[in-house]
């Protein structure tokens, strides 16, 4: 399954760090691809302090109430997205298309919509543009997509977008769109 953006999106990572993407391929036989890029050395008191570095965990502060609708046509993209949302503290409604997010709207606004671009039936945009004509509509409009060039990025929030996440997806730039 996906797009078949993976291999655009590996060569474009291996580029950005100074390398070349390669490919060996033969009929029935596969392919593979290798590359090779230059990384500095990490000092061994950086690793010792990177493996003794805590974390922090950041939700939502006590008593702020941030509630999510989550739109994906992929069971495991909706249940990752999910358990980060409701990891942070947030309340999230789930459905797997853009009919049924409209008729969930019928019912509960929530503060934020992620909507997938990706979708059968109805996508990301199309979606979007049906419930900005809605009387009352989500406070923000999140885009979930594996397309994070910069082009792309900018054309999503040019069409109403607030703000676009990338699959897949960090905690650190979810955290950011709960704010």
């Amino acid at each position: 399954g996906g797009v078949g953006l993976g291999l655009a999106i590996s060569r474009g990572i291996v580029e950005f760090l100074g390398g070349h993407l390669q490919c060996i391929s033969a009929p029935g036989h596969g392919s593979r691809f290798y590359f090779m890029i230059t990384v500095p050395q990490v000092p061994t008191t950086s690793r010792a302090a990177i493996a003794t570095r805590k974390t922090t965990h950041v939700t939502l502060k006590q008593g702020k109430e941030f509630t999510a609708l989550v739109v994906d046509d992929v069971k495991e993209n909706r249940e990752v997205l999910t358990k980060m949302l409701q990891a942070q503290g947030a309340e999230v409604k789930v459905v797997s298309s853009g009919i049924e997010a409209l008729e969930s709207l019928k019912e509960h606004i929530p503060n934020a919509a992620y909507l997938d671009i990706a979708m059968p039936e109805m996508d990301g945009l199309e979606l979007l543009s049906q419930i900005r004509a809605l009387p009352k509509k989500p406070d923000r409009f999140i885009c979930v997509t594996a397309s994070v060039l910069a082009v792309d990025k900018k054309s999503y929030l040019d069409q109403g977008f607030d703000e676009v996440i990338g699959k897949p997806i960090t905690l650190e730039i979810l955290r950011q769109s709960l704010l």
